[in-house]
C-alpha cells in the first residue's frame, strides 16, 4: 500500500518582542521548556510516514537547549534560529507566523527534497497525528481544518485550524509562498486569511477542508489555556462525535 512520507515543520517564536502583548503566554524561558518537551514528542514517535523535523525559530535565540533532544533521534532535525519577527501595523502575530513558513521553505534542506509537509505549532504536540495521516488522500494539494466564524467575528465566513495543517510541497511553493503580504490592510488574522485564499484555490486543486477525525492538540494555548481543561476536552469530545455523525457540519 502506498504512503505518503512527510517532514514535520515546527514553527517557532521563543521571544514574541513586538507581539508580546497579543500572548499571555510570553515569558520567553517558558515558551523555551514547551518547545524543548514539543520536539521530544516529535522525535519519539514511532511512524515511518515522518521523515524529518525541521524547528524553525523567528527571534534569532540560541537553539542550543535543543540540541540533546536532537541527538539520538531517529530520524534527521534541522534547527533553524533567523531574525524575522517584524510587527507591520495592524496584523497579529499570524503575519510572523507565515514568514517562519516562508524562510523555512527557502532555507531547509529537509522540506526542500520531500514531497508533503505537516506544518505544526512548536509549543504544542498531536498525539493522534498517526491516525490523521492514516485518513489522507495518497494525492492532496492542502488539508486544513476550518469551522465557521464566530457570532463575535466578522469578515469572511471560514476560519482555519492553523495549529496543524498539511500541504503538499509543491503547492505551497507555487500558490502560498510569499503571500502574507496581502494581509496588511485585509484579514488581520492568519485563521481568517489562509480561510479565504485556501478556499479561492478548490476548484483548481485537491484541498479538503476538513479532517477526517479529531485530532486535538495537546500543551498550553498563547492565551494560557491548558487544552486539557474540561471545557476545551469537552468541545474536543463533542466536535469528534459530530464529525463521525455529521462529517458536514462546520464547528
Amino acid at each position: 500500500m502506498h504512503s505518503n512520507y512527510y517532514v514535520v515543520l515546527l514553527t517557532a517564536t521563543i521571544d514574541p518582542g513586538p507581539y508580546a502583548q497579543q500572548v499571555v503566554r510570553n515569558n520567553p524561558q517558558v515558551r523555551q521548556e514547551d518547545y524543548r518537551k514539543s520536539l521530544e514528542f516529535w522525535t519519539e514517535i514511532s511512524d515511518d510516514r515522518i521523515t524529518g523535523i525541521v524547528f524553525c525559530e523567528n527571534s534569532g535565540a540560541d537553539l542550543g537547549f535543543l540540541r540533546a533532544a536532537s541527538r539520538g533521534s531517529r530520524i534527521p532535525i534541522e534547527l533553524i534560529s533567523y531574525q524575522g519577527n517584524a510587527a507591520p501595523v495592524g496584523v497579529h502575530y499570524g503575519y510572523s507566523e507565515l514568514g517562519i513558513i516562508d524562510y523555512a521553505m527557502k532555507e531547509s534542506v529537509l522540506l526542500a527534497h520531500c514531497e508533503y509537509f505537516i506544518k505544526a505549532t512548536g509549543r504544542l504536540t498531536f498525539p493522534r497525528i498517526s491516525r490523521l495521516l492514516d485518513t489522507t488522500d495518497i494525492r492532496f494539494d492542502a488539508i486544513i481544518d476550518h469551522r465557521r466564524k464566530y457570532r463575535n467575528e466578522s469578515g469572511y465566513p471560514l476560519r482555519s485550524r492553523t495549529q496543524l495543517m498539511l500541504f503538499s510541497t509543491d503547492f505551497y511553493r507555487k500558490k502560498m509562498l510569499d503571500v502574507r503580504g496581502e494581509m496588511i490592510g485585509g484579514c488581520s488574522h492568519i485563521e481568517e486569511f489562509i480561510a479565504e485564499k485556501i478556499c479561492s484555490l478548490i476548484g483548481e486543486h485537491r484541498i479538503s477542508q476538513r479532517f477526517l477525525l479529531e485530532c486535538p492538540a495537546s500543551g498550553v494555548a498563547g492565551t494560557n489555556q491548558d487544552y486539557h481543561s474540561l471545557v476545551i476536552v469537552s468541545k474536543n469530545m463533542l466536535r469528534a462525535f459530530l464529525r463521525r455523525l455529521l462529517p458536514s457540519l462546520w464547528r
